[in-house]
């Protein structure tokens, strides 16, 4: 073992207490604080959500169309 770190003799997990404490207060001091519960959606919160899948959805394919038609292109160039 190099000189100067000799291995510290005590109680197993002593260290552990004080590093947990040391995150649990940098945790406490991030902006935002705790997310309340959630529950159900509710009707606008789904169809909210239907409509942002359907235009999702919508762009995936134009762009797997696109996306198509650009390798296609090039295949027939090459």
């Amino acid at each position: 073992m190099p000189e100067g770190r000799a291995l510290k003799k005590g109680a197993p997990g002593t260290a552990y207490a004080p590093a947990v404490k040391r995150l649990r207060a940098f945790l406490d001091r991030l902006p935002g604080g705790h997310r309340p519960p959630t529950g159900p959606m509710t009707t606008a919160e789904t169809a909210d959500a239907d409509e942002l899948r359907r235009e999702t959805l919508a762009k995936d394919t134009e762009r797997t169309k696109r996306e198509q038609e650009e390798r296609d292109h090039r295949e027939s160039e090459a």
